[in-house]
């Protein structure tokens, strides 16, 4: 029988495991692009009806989306990188991911896991695969800011709660999406693939398609590399 093997995303980044301790601004906070299914209008209504602020990073602006420029609880701070990102991510409360679309695997939430952050997420596509709803962040239905804006309100108001939740996320990072476990997953997966014989034998491919010089094909059966014609 045929076999599949579902591997996940990793983080770029990763949290020394000691986590350093973070002091003076606190904010909650997006990251990603600014675009309508990224749910950004859920979360300017959410913002609005918490009363809360909310610090963007990413690409784009409110104009994109239909919003002011100059939303009142919405601060835009640009495209982030590296270790920018890295503060900006250690520095939240909370990362927000209001998605409206299916999310097939957000990175996102690897990333604010790896920084030990709670997430605030859509319940839509992969996210709950990552995120547990009460365990290292709260899940809410795709474009209900009511309900967002009560999950923003309970990060806000329990520090203690959300940073509980955050060491959760990361304990869930380091057991499942470091490099070390994508890595060992990918390699595991080959050699199963290679151990499996089905009727007319089958090949694995790797390598960009339109570099040949950079792609092997092996036999199921003959564990040797194919002749390309």
């Amino acid at each position: 029988p045929h076999q599949i093997s579902v591997i996940a995303n990793l983080a770029p980044e990763r949290m020394p495991e000691s986590q350093e301790t973070t002091t003076g601004e606190c904010y909650l906070a997006y990251v990603g692009r600014i675009s309508p299914e990224k749910g950004i209008k859920t979360l300017a209504a959410a913002a609005t009806v918490s009363g809360l602020h909310v610090k963007i990073a990413g690409p784009g602006c409110l104009e994109d989306v239909g919003l002011e420029q100059s939303h009142g609880q919405l601060e835009m701070v640009g495209s982030l990188e590296g270790q920018a990102l890295s503060a900006f991510y250690r520095h939240a409360r909370a990362i927000v991911v209001p998605s409206l679309s299916w999310e097939a695997f957000s990175l996102v939430c690897l990333e604010a896991m790896a920084h030990g952050k709670p997430v605030i997420a859509s319940d839509t596509g992969g996210i709950p695969e990552i995120i547990q709803h009460g365990v290292n962040g709260w899940l809410f239905p795709p474009g209900d800011a009511h309900a967002l804006a009560a999950h923003l309100l309970k990060a806000w108001s329990a520090p203690a709660l959300a940073e509980q939740l955050g060491r959760n996320g990361y304990d869930v990072y380091l057991r499942n999406y470091t490099s070390e476990h994508h890595y060992a997953a990918l390699v595991d997966a080959y050699h199963k693939a290679q151990s499996i014989s089905v009727e007319g034998g089958f090949r694995i491919a790797y390598g960009h398609p339109t570099e040949p010089e950079n792609r092997c094909d092996w036999h199921a059966s003959a564990r040797q590399p194919l002749q390309r014609g």
